[in-house]
């Protein structure tokens, strides 16, 4: 498990290395957390920040904006999380950002990549998620994410492979 010390150790690596980097890297890991340490980050967060949030809500130009998500996956590398850091390098994370620049694209590519990743807690026939969660949908929500993604380290669930929806349907009934 990372630590909040483990963080401010990595972002201390990054800030001595390129200064501008570390107040991306800060900022963003601000917003990401705020300020509640990064124990309630899983990926499906992550992924909610870098392909939504940041693009949407940073007032920042594109450059800007790339340059955030790449500090803060220079520090979640530092910090010994090599998935998250591969997720803030991605094409997917780029193609998100850049798509939010053109009205109407950013949210439909946001949903793709977000449904793609296999961390998206599907609909099943007996759980519908609203488009606005009250607390204990939202709780649950975020915990069948986090278990999708517990699945697809350890194997289990393939996000693209034959049958991976009925698997992610099943977990997320589970």
């Amino acid at each position: 498990m990372t630590t909040a010390g483990d963080i401010d150790s990595a972002l201390e690596v990054v800030r001595a290395r390129d200064a501008e980097a570390g107040r991306n890297a800060e900022g963003a890991l601000s917003a990401l957390t705020a300020g509640e340490g990064f124990d309630h980050v899983n990926q499906h967060f992550l992924q909610y920040f870098l392909w939504y949030t940041l693009p949407k809500k940073f007032m920042a130009s594109l450059d800007v904006k790339l340059d955030i998500a790449r500090a803060l996956g220079e520090v979640l590398e530092a910090a010994g999380m090599p998935r998250y850091a591969a997720i803030c390098r991605s094409d997917t994370t780029r193609e998100c950002i850049e798509a939010a620049e053109e009205y109407g694209r950013g949210r439909k590519e946001y949903e793709r990549a977000q449904q793609a990743s296999g961390v998206e807690p599907p609909d099943t026939d007996v759980l519908k998620w609203g488009s606005i969660m009250g607390m204990r949908e939202a709780a649950a929500n975020a915990g069948a994410a986090s278990a999708l993604e517990l699945a697809i380290t350890a194997g289990e669930l393939e996000p693209g492979a034959s049958g991976w929806k009925k698997v992610q349907k099943k977990l997320t009934t589970a």
